[in-house]
């Protein structure tokens, strides 16, 4: 019984989630600064995978049919995410709606797991408050005007992983390989969804580590 309810109390964010993901239920695709750019570059990088380009680099359609090397230069994480999901979802615009529920709930439990890590002891209280932390973290009014108002949805997926990347650093004190693979995947994964973000975890990253592990190979 204890167990079934730890369970159900660890999924609590879950609902956070849902109710972050709302907008999109009442209202559908959200018609913010970037929607239209959005939906052309997932449909154009989907064009792309479909017609053999692996990794995308050319938009056939773009700038009124000249076509343009945008994905050598945009971060492709987000809009591979989509162009998958578009296939499940059977449109592209359900697709990004799918891609950004699925890195929300990569933030959640990466938040939830990164303050456990932080806080130690595994009680109730420091498992209560991770739940806390996930619930602000995507409820964020910042990452919520990343969805709904600038959809700016490759940075909201790479905010969304951050969490997991110092989860990882914390994990490097008592599992030195497992914490060291989840770092190293997180920041690769950072890199591939937004370059700018990643400009700044990176060092943001770099100086946590020294300040938590001040005497690391000496």
């Amino acid at each position: 019984m204890k167990r079934s309810r730890s369970i159900l109390l660890d999924l609590l964010p879950v609902v956070a989630v849902i109710v972050s993901s709302m907008p999109f239920i009442i209202l559908g695709f959200p018609d913010g600064h970037d929607s239209i750019f959005g939906l052309v570059r997932v449909a154009e990088f989907k064009s792309s995978l479909v017609n053999g380009q692996l990794p995308p680099y050319w938009g056939n359609n773009l700038y009124g049919g000249y076509g343009s090397p945008i994905f050598l230069f945009y971060a492709p994480l987000y809009l591979f995410v989509s162009a998958i999901c578009s296939v499940l979802a059977g449109s592209i615009a359900d697709g990004m709606i799918l891609a950004v529920i699925i890195f929300s709930l990569v933030a959640v439990f990466g938040a939830k797991l990164m303050l456990q890590e932080a806080l130690g002891e595994h009680t109730f209280d420091t498992r209560a408050a991770s739940r806390v932390a996930a619930y602000f973290f995507i409820l964020n009014p910042y990452l919520l005007g990343d969805i709904f108002l600038r959809n700016a949805f490759s940075e909201y997926a790479a905010l969304c992983i951050s969490p997991s990347a110092v989860y990882g650093l914390l994990s490097i004190r008592h599992r030195p390989l497992v914490g060291g693979l989840i770092l190293a995947t997180s920041l690769a994964l950072i890199i591939l969804a937004h370059n700018i973000t990643a400009l700044v975890i990176t060092p943001l990253t770099l100086a946590t580590a020294f300040v938590l592990y001040p005497f690391f190979g000496s």
